[in-house]
């Protein structure tokens, strides 16, 4: 008996031949087009990207245009040389002006001569006109907390230097014991000096020399100091600071100071202040463990986001694989695992990297091999995946492999079309977000510059 290809329930062998050959021209065509649907998307990221520079250099040459017209504004000082043959000398006590002039005539090239002038100096009436106006100034500055001079319970307030006038000023107690030349009252010498004469005020005087160039003048400010105004509770302690300096004074060869006991018919006790310095370890370590969790909660976050991009940037692979291996004739599940084994084979060429979205089909047909059912596997695929998309890509594989209706190629193939769309926003969204990133340092750099050109600008107003 002659065998048949027919009788055996099996296509003749040219059909086979011809069939193969129109799947792989299919093969061929799709594979061309999704080659230039990469290259499309290639070229459009490859403009977002270019836009994305010009949009920095824009801003960039915005930066410099701005500073270039902004910068002769900021400059408070006048023109070194004025009117060809002035130079104006700085006021009084802003020391020495210097600067550099060209000069010509000398030779037959310009010649820079750099120019040192001391600062404006008083003359003798005006010396004598400016302390009066300076003393003034002096009584007010040196009031500090103090309402006058007349009332005076907190520390006094002397400077060295009266920065409006350009002058000099140096400062001396009539009684040290009282007020020091820096203007701290010794509150418990003033209390005693209270008791002692039976008032409520002491007066004493300040002297103040003011210096201007050669030129000097001392003046005599008189204060009348009181003790500042203290609560009950600052009485009765002050009173107990006294009664234990006084037994200090009076057990000072005992081993032990013993505390008085009573104050005033008040019965007093003590206990040690606590210690709160080892409380601050137990502070620490607790807010270095939440900062942990917030630390590991965050990286997990990140994590996240990065497989979800991952996975978002492989789907577009992904269904255009299937396509490409449904096209050529191969059932759901042997395309499925083609992808897994080209994965597989990609890892080991030098350079390849872990994909996520590749990383799921591996593992799903792994579970596959050691016994799970093809639909179970394909919607533990999607749940694994937890992408929208992919959620829908198992349910078109599953919903083939269960009723074995509809064209699931032409599902893939508007699948295709809309995951080339969300591939390339996404990585539109991407280039977006670095350069938003990196506007950050460039406006910081431009804060840095601001600062460098209006700084000496605000010092020169004495800002």
């Amino acid at each position: 008996m002659k065998f048949s290809w027919k009788a055996a329930g099996r296509p003749d062998r040219k059909e086979s031949i011809v069939r193969w050959e129109r799947g792989h021209r299919k093969q061929e065509s799709t594979g061309g087009q999704n080659r230039g649907r990469i290259k499309k998307e290639e070229n459009g990221e490859r403009k977002d990207a270019d836009s994305e520079r010009r949009k920095k250099q824009a801003v960039c040459l915005a930066a410099g245009i701005l500073l270039f017209i902004a910068y002769p504004m900021t400059k408070t000082d006048s023109e070194f040389l004025i009117n060809g043959t002035m130079i104006e000398r700085n006021s009084y006590g802003q020391g020495e002006r210097e600067g550099t002039v060209l000069v010509e005539g000398l030779s037959e090239d310009e010649l820079k001569l750099p120019i040192s002038l001391a600062e404006r100096q008083y003359s003798r009436e005006e010396a004598r006109i400016q302390f009066d106006l300076a003393l003034e100034e002096a009584r007010q500055l040196m009031l500090g907390e103090n309402e006058s001079l007349e009332q005076v319970s907190h520390p006094l307030s002397l400077p060295s230097w009266l920065d409006s006038m350009g002058m000099g000023m140096r400062w001396e107690a009539e009684n040290p014991e009282l007020v020091s030349s820096s203007g701290e009252i010794n509150l418990g010498t003033l209390e005693d000096l209270l008791e002692t004469e039976k008032t409520d005020c002491a007066k004493t005087s300040l002297f103040v020399t003011f210096e201007a160039g050669e030129y000097e003048k001392t003046y005599e400010i008189p204060v009348t100091l009181k003790l500042p105004e203290q609560t009950e509770e600052e009485k009765l302690l002050a009173l107990l600071s006294k009664r234990i300096e006084k037994l200090d004074e009076e057990q000072r060869f005992a081993e032990k100071v013993k505390l008085p006991e009573e104050l005033d018919g008040k019965r007093l006790y003590y206990k040690n202040e606590p210690e709160y310095d080892r409380v601050l370890f137990l502070v620490l370590g607790t807010a270095a463990a939440v900062a942990l969790e917030f630390q590991k909660t965050a990286r997990q976050r990140e994590e996240q986001k990065k497989r979800n991009r991952e996975l978002l940037f492989d789907y577009s692979d992904i269904v255009s694989g299937l396509c490409v291996y449904l096209n050529a004739g191969l059932p759901v599940r042997k395309a499925w695992e083609r992808l897994a084994e080209e994965y597989r084979e990609g890892l080991e060429l030098p350079g390849s990297r872990r994909r996520a979205g590749y990383e799921e089909i591996a593992a799903s047909v792994s579970a596959m091999n050691q016994g799970m059912p093809e639909l179970k596997a394909y919607g533990e695929f999607g749940r694994s995946c937890g992408l929208r998309s992919y959620r829908k890509l198992a349910g078109l594989m599953t919903q083939y492999v269960k009723n074995g209706s509809g064209s699931l190629l032409k599902s893939l193939e508007e699948e295709m079309e809309s995951a080339f769309e969300e591939r390339k926003e996404a990585a539109r969204r991407a280039g977006e977000e670095k350069g938003t990133k990196l506007l950050l340092p460039l406006f910081m750099m431009l804060m840095v510059v601001m600062v460098m050109v209006s700084v000496p600008a605000f010092l020169a107003f004495g800002i």
